[in-house]
């Protein structure tokens, strides 16, 4: 016997059990549609409590291929849909064909609240803005307050430190020193602005203010 031909008989010997098991097995097709008649997409079938497992595609086809004997349960389930379970039952070497029509399932999802980390040195009303007691509602100024504790937990040591804590604040140009000009120029909602205000008192300094 020649190299050829046991190669051959080699080849044949082990495609044998392969086809055999193939023959032994069988498979579920089907088509789904919705309930408008039109093609279910990207549903998923599946024999629960197995490995077998596919979707539909854009024509609502489906197959699951290769599977052994026996009863399953098969399942069509997606968002938005009603879920279908069904016994079904594969002899040995049988193809079985099941279509399925989908209804559309509205699911009511709970509330989400997302709440952001609160800053514990967060200081929602201050006496000194409106010099008086005022509800936030009930004052139409609009403030920020930069707490001595914020400022001590930053260990912040200029003004321009203290003021990134302040939304909406953008330094254009650093104080100059001299008397006429003031101290620096910030960018406040598009207006050029300088700090006009020392220990609680109106005042205009030369130079940057002591966060101290």
């Amino acid at each position: 016997m020649d190299t050829i031909t046991k190669k051959l008989l080699f080849c044949l010997l082990f495609l044998i059990p392969v086809m055999m098991l193939a023959q032994s097995r069988g498979s579920i097709s089907g088509t789904i549609i919705l309930s408008d008649n039109s093609a279910a997409e990207n549903i998923t079938v599946a024999l629960k409590n197995t490995v077998y497992s596919t979707v539909s595609n854009e024509s609502g086809q489906y197959e699951l291929k290769n599977v052994k004997p026996g009863t399953y349960t098969i399942r069509i389930s997606s968002i938005g849909i009603t879920t279908v379970e069904e016994i079904i039952t594969i002899a040995e070497g049988e193809s079985v064909k099941r279509d399925f029509t989908l209804s559309a399932n509205r699911q009511d999802l709970d509330e989400v609240v997302i709440e952001a980390n609160r800053v514990k040195y967060t200081r929602e009303s201050s006496k000194v803005v409106s010099k008086m007691p005022l509800k936030n509602i009930e004052n139409p100024q609009v403030y920020n307050t930069i707490t001595a504790e914020i400022l001590k937990e930053q260990v912040v040591t200029n003004f321009d430190d203290a003021l990134k804590n302040a939304p909406g604040i953008d330094k254009l140009w650093e104080s100059t020193g001299r008397g006429s000009d003031g101290a620096g120029y910030y960018s406040l909602r598009g207006f050029a602005v300088q700090p006009t205000m020392v220990n609680g008192l109106p005042a205009i300094t030369n130079g940057s203010p002591d966060p101290c």
